[in-house]
C-alpha cells in the first residue's frame, strides 16, 4: 500500500480477519488511514468505523481519503487513547478495535489496551500489529513490544489469544478476544 513504505501489508493483514458487514470496529491510532479505509469497505456501508489519533492531521486525512473514496461509513475522534473513556465511544459497542503500530509509542500500554476492551463487545476482539523487536529498522521509541510481552499484558486484562495474524516481515499480529 502507498505510504507504509512496503514495512505492513495492511491488504493482507484485513485478508486474515472475518469482517462481517454491518459490524462496527475502530482504528485506535488511525494514521493515514490505511487500515481504517479498509476496514470501512470491510464492513459495508451498514456497519461503522471509527477512526482515532491523537493528531489533526491524521483525522483530517482519513476524512479526506474517505469522502474521495465515496466512503461514508467512518467517523472521525480526535481523542488520547491513554486517557480512560477519551475516545467517548459508547462501551460494550464494538465488534472489533485495531490497534498497528501504536502501543511501542506509549509508556501506558495497559491504558490503551483498557479503552479497546472498554469499547467491545462481549467476545468482541482487538486487531495487534507491532514492530518485530529484532527488526533494526524497529523505532527505538518505546522500544518495540514483543508479541509476548503484549500476551502478558493481554492476559491481565482478561484478554486471550485467538490467532495469530501475517502482518508482513518486520512487524507481528495477533487477535485478542475479550473474555470477561
Amino acid at each position: 500500500m502507498p505510504g507504509t513504505g512496503g514495512f505492513l501489508h495492511p491488504e493482507q493483514v484485513i485478508k486474515q480477519i472475518d469482517f462481517q458487514a454491518g459490524q462496527k470496529a475502530a482504528d485506535f491510532g488511525c494514521g493515514a488511514g490505511y487500515f481504517t479505509i479498509l476496514m470501512a469497505s470491510a464492513v459495508g456501508p451498514n456497519g461503522q468505523v471509527y477512526a482515532c489519533d491523537v493528531q489533526t492531521g491524521p483525522i483530517e486525512s482519513v476524512a479526506e481519503k474517505a469522502k474521495a473514496a465515496n466512503i461514508f461509513n467512518i467517523k472521525t475522534i480526535r481523542c488520547n487513547l491513554e486517557i480512560p473513556n477519551s475516545s467517548k465511544i459508547a462501551p460494550e459497542s464494538l465488534d472489533w478495535v485495531m490497534l498497528a503500530n501504536i502501543l511501542f509509542q506509549s509508556q501506558k500500554k495497559d491504558a490503551i489496551l483498557q479503552e479497546a476492551k472498554r469499547v467491545l463487545k462481549p467476545r468482541g476482539q482487538i486487531i495487534l500489529i507491532e514492530w518485530e523487536p529484532k527488526v533494526s529498522l524497529a523505532p527505538k521509541e518505546g522500544w518495540p513490544l514483543s508479541r509476548d510481552q503484549a500476551i502478558d499484558i493481554a492476559k491481565k486484562l482478561d484478554l486471550t489469544l485467538t490467532k495469530k495474524i501475517q502482518a508482513g516481515e518486520y512487524h507481528w499480529g495477533m487477535i485478542l478476544k475479550k473474555i470477561k
